[in-house]
């Protein structure tokens, strides 16, 4: 079995995380199966095995990645020569209809007002396209708008909260502006292991 298969299946072994306060999630250590629920640290060795701990499982999540990665590459490799084959296809269908389209206009519209011929699979249409102004220099054009009656409405001004310094002022002021709310200002324990190799 696989290192992916062998991870998802013991993962699948354990009860889900219990919900609450100390989200311990249920774990029995592989290295010594008595460090399970219910286990605490007794000293500084316990405590650096610990963090020994730590680095080889974070390392293992990530040789586990590197495995997906490279699976999940290899199946997008087929999956898009798969495509390319029937991507081609499209496009010679559509380049033949489009040309039949054209030549055959006259015909398949009938000379009315209709724009399109629907067939039992699929529609030949025609659609208005272009007639609208492309932006080579907005620098430019925002200058011409500026220049025109405001009423017009060329141009828009657009507002965006600058938040550090939102932050930094309503910290000074000791104040909290409409629309938020302070988050508790606490020292908050945390643990970071050096990194480590499977």
């Amino acid at each position: 079995m696989s290192d992916v298969r062998l991870s998802i299946a013991t993962a699948e072994a354990y009860a889900p995380a219990p919900q609450g306060p100390t989200l311990v999630p249920e774990y029995q250590d592989e290295e010594r199966p008595e460090v399970k629920i219910g286990w605490s640290i007794g000293s500084e060795g316990e405590a650096d095995w610990a963090f020994e701990r730590i680095q080889y499982l974070d390392a293992h999540i990530g040789a586990i990645e590197e495995q997906e990665k490279a699976a999940i590459a290899r199946i997008q490799a087929r999956a898009a020569a798969l495509k390319e084959v029937s991507n081609r296809g499209v496009m010679f269908f559509s380049a033949a209809l489009m040309e039949y389209g054209e030549r055959e206009k006259k015909a398949l519209l009938g000379g009315g007002k209709k724009k399109s011929r629907t067939f039992l699979h699929g529609t030949i249409g025609w659609r208005k396209k272009g007639g609208k102004l492309t932006w080579i220099d907005e620098a430019a054009t925002l200058n011409w708008a500026k220049s025109r009656p405001v009423e017009q409405g060329l141009y828009r001004v657009k507002y965006e909260l600058e938040k550090k310094a939102i932050q930094d002022a309503t910290k000074a002021e000791n104040i909290i502006p409409p629309g938020c709310e302070l988050e508790p200002e606490t020292d908050e324990v945390y643990v970071k292991a050096t990194k480590g190799e499977v």
